[in-house]
């Protein structure tokens, strides 16, 4: 997540853990084995936050000094995700519809753009409106943080409050981050049950549109093309990415294999 334009729905994708994710919720919400489930979250949030506090700075000075090329790394990662996706889809061959489902995740993607941004300007909370739209605001979040393709940041843009809870976070400003965050919460046990059951139900058609929104994300990494001896650094890298990623998800295909006969 720490990652500039990329979504964490993406990365647990590249990392093979989205659709787990989405379970482990979902069968909480259905009061199924809660205990194994919040184990499981727990130890990945854990997992999360630690990322977050160890690598931030690394990671910001590694970005501010060779982020263009590694522009091309993450681009291979995206990339790379798309034969995996396909697979989770369990899609034998292509169709028409999967085109069509693609094309309509990348649509529904890129279309966020064209949202007016400042759409919530609200600096405090000093009514009962201004609480439900700013709990509104957390749905929207909520959505960004399970669908892949989805920039929190970029949502908190288009809303209009992404330097206001930047500050509410550094003051602790309950009353502000309150209302959010329970629409945070209430979006993500609302909108990962519903994609549970789209995955279930509609399982090929749930995939090649989620492969669509992933695919959305590479314009926002894509930092221009590489000329000149950039061009050598740049290209190897971007293979790099897209073979590190296509062997360790069909060295995982294996091993599911070997454990599921």
């Amino acid at each position: 997540m720490l990652l500039p334009g990329l979504s964490g729905g993406t990365m647990a994708i590249l990392l093979g853990v989205y659709e787990r994710l989405l379970r482990a919720v979902s069968d909480i919400t259905k009061r199924l084995d809660i205990k194994k489930n919040l184990m499981f979250l727990c130890v990945f949030s854990l997992g999360g936050i630690a990322g977050i506090f160890c690598f931030s700075h690394i990671l910001s000075y590694i970005l501010s000094a060779f982020g263009f090329y590694l522009s091309f790394l993450f681009i291979g990662l995206i990339a790379g995700t798309i034969p995996l996706i396909f697979r989770e889809s369990e899609a034998k061959d292509v169709k028409v519809t999967d085109i069509f489902f693609v094309a309509l995740g990348v649509i529904a993607s890129l279309s966020i753009k064209l949202i007016p941004k400042n759409l919530l300007d609200i600096s405090s909370v000093s009514s009962l409106p201004d609480f439900l739209l700013l709990f509104m605001a957390g749905l929207f979040i909520a959505i960004a943080l399970i669908l892949p393709g989805i920039s929190v940041s970029y949502t908190l843009l288009i809303l209009g409050i992404y330097e206001r809870v930047l500050e509410a976070v550094k003051t602790a400003d309950i009353f502000y981050l309150l209302p959010i965050g329970a629409g945070v919460i209430a979006g993500i046990l609302l909108f990962t049950r519903m994609l549970d059951y789209l995955m279930t139900k509609f399982k090929r058609a749930t995939y090649m549109i989620i492969g669509g929104f992933v695919i959305s994300c590479i314009p926002n990494v894509f930092p221009g093309l590489p000329k000149g001896a950039d061009l050598l650094i740049a290209l190897p890298l971007l293979i790099v990415g897209f073979f590190t990623v296509y062997i360790i998800t069909k060295r995982k295909a294996q091993f599911d294999s070997k454990e599921n006969p």
